[in-house]
């Protein structure tokens, strides 16, 4: 799911449920709404600004229905999209099984479900927004069910400073296909670490990453190479893209970025181009991947040059002072050791 895509997102209804934090020993049970918000300009505004902030962020992940969870989430994601019928009922089993799962670790917050079209397609976006403890939260009568008040919620909790901590968005391909695009974020955490507090929001939603990480590295990493080595004509660009990439595939992170490195590393003149070639040419998603390097490990020990006559220059990734590149020349900084049969 890319920018263009979630810039077309529409919403068409909201609604809130009150999560409390869960204590030892106590009996909270979430606060739910009866009838949907009224939405009004303004906050809907709000609303889509976090959203697409969000899941858009280099902090979100692609995700998937994983058919070995437990979760009631993806099923009601998928029978509500194709009918979009039951919305009340629906959230509301979201926001009992969200307060069930949490564990004292998890903050109060609301629970805003949001129903939504993006290119005519239904979607259904799920977010957890922060709530102060000890702020008290009052359900309005409209027409004799209960719900909360929009203006109140936009004053209190829709504004520029309030922090979304967990969101999904899930699209539906058709109403005939079980297909679906779907991206989710979680803000407290990284999204894509193993520990049990990041896989909380995972776990929820029924879903997992969408490709195993040590793929998606290495997918990353040839479309990047393949980059440097048809598309960049400056041996020193080539030098300094090819260097920061293997850099940044060896820190000692959690997670690698494809947006951050292009925003971070690449040439102003190069960010687009580069972007357009690993994305629609070796279909690589930007999002934020978990840095498993397993498949390439052996390529990263090693950086490897080839000249435009043929001669072919290899040297250790952690010295490369070893090599400097110039725009007609590649000087080894190095003395001759001894000659080799392979």
């Amino acid at each position: 799911m890319n920018h263009e895509e979630l810039g077309t997102l529409n919403i068409r209804r909201v609604i809130f449920h009150d999560i409390p934090r869960r204590q030892k020993g106590s009996e909270s049970e979430p606060t739910l709404s009866e009838i949907e918000s009224r939405l009004d300009s303004q906050a809907t505004a709000h609303l889509h600004k976090k959203l697409v902030v969000a899941l858009g962020s280099k902090s979100a992940f692609n995700i998937e229905f994983d058919p070995a969870s437990q979760s009631p989430v993806p099923n009601i994601i998928r029978s509500y999209t194709q009918r979009r019928h039951g919305f009340v009922d629906a959230t509301a089993s979201f926001a009992r099984y969200l307060h069930e799962q949490q564990t004292g670790n998890s903050p109060a917050g609301l629970l805003a479900v949001l129903d939504c079209a993006t290119r005519s397609r239904s979607a259904l976006a799920i977010m957890k927004i922060e709530r102060e403890e000890g702020a008290q939260l009052q359900l309005e009568n409209h027409s004799g069910r209960k719900t909360f008040d929009m203006a109140v919620l936009a004053n209190l909790y829709m504004t520029d400073g309030t922090k979304l901590f967990k969101s999904a968005l899930f699209v539906r391909h058709s109403s005939t296909s079980d297909e679906f695009s779907a991206v989710a974020c979680d803000k407290q955490r990284h999204f894509g670490d193993a520990d049990e507090l990041a896989l909380f929001w995972q776990r929820f939603l029924g879903c997992r990453v969408t490709e195993e990480p040590r793929v998606a590295i290495r997918k990353f990493y040839d479309a990047a190479v393949a980059y440097v080595s048809e598309v960049v004509t400056d041996p020193i660009e080539k030098d300094q893209i090819y260097g920061a990439m293997l850099s940044e595939l060896r820190a000692q992170k959690k997670t690698f970025s494809p947006k951050a490195f292009i925003e971070d590393y690449l040439p102003s003149g190069h960010r687009k181009p580069f972007e357009d070639f690993v994305t629609r040419t070796h279909k690589v998603s930007l999002r934020q991947i978990p840095l498993d390097t397993s498949e390439i490990v052996s390529r990263l020990r090693r950086r490897q040059f080839i000249t435009s006559k043929g001669a072919s220059i290899v040297v250790p990734a952690d010295q490369p002072e070893l090599v400097t590149v110039h725009e007609n020349a590649v000087v080894v900084n190095d003395s001759l050791s001894r000659v080799s049969t392979k």
